[in-house]
């Protein structure tokens, strides 16, 4: 006991006055490099031994729960498949709604065609077919005074009177529009 004792207190002593040597830096790379070759090694060998496990239980499953297993796949990838078409059906009416444009029938748009092969929606491929439609006009293409309307709806070409207008209005004043055409709505003239 008193050389345990003597031999700690010799440490002790030494590392007081500093004459233990520090720790070489290269030995301590060194070794953190063996143990992370070590480690990688390992980790290699616990992939491949996983792997050859999962191989092992689907070579020793039985026909009916090889079936099963099967049947939840196709489940699986059907679901996938008309989630990812739901999710670029949706992105492809909003690129639309944000472009002006309307969208063709449903049932006229394959929206597998705007799925990645990544399973997400192919923004590129929505763009390019959103800018492929034809933009909805505000304004009707053709004169509507040629043909013989204002565009108001009223199918005259003059602004019509209406009964709120006739109550502020003296006789003279009715009299000179009804002959400009101004009451033919209320007079039920066409």
């Amino acid at each position: 006991m008193s050389e345990q004792n003597g031999d700690v207190t010799t440490t002790e002593q030494q590392t007081e006055t500093g004459t233990e040597t520090a720790p070489d830096i290269e030995a301590l790379k060194n070794e953190v490099a063996k143990w992370r070759t070590m480690s990688r090694k390992h980790e290699a060998n616990a992939k491949a031994s996983a792997k050859q496990l999962e191989e092992l239980q689907e070579a020793n499953l039985s026909d009916s729960e090889k079936a099963i297993a099967e049947a939840r796949a196709e489940g699986e990838r059907t679901a996938v498949t008309k989630l990812t078409a739901r999710l670029a059906s949706a992105e492809l009416a909003a690129e639309a709604a944000k472009a002006g444009v309307t969208l063709p029938d449903v049932e006229f748009i394959n929206f597998t065609k705007f799925v990645g092969s990544d399973g997400e929606p192919d923004s590129d491929a929505i763009k390019a077919f959103v800018k492929s439609l034809p933009k909805a006009n505000a304004a009707p293409k053709f004169d509507q005074d040629a043909l013989g309307g204002s565009g108001d709806g009223s199918g005259s070409k003059v602004k019509q009177l209406t009964r709120e207008d006739l109550k502020r209005m003296n006789y003279e004043q009715i009299e000179e529009a009804r002959r400009k055409g101004q009451l033919n709505d209320l007079l039920g003239i066409s």
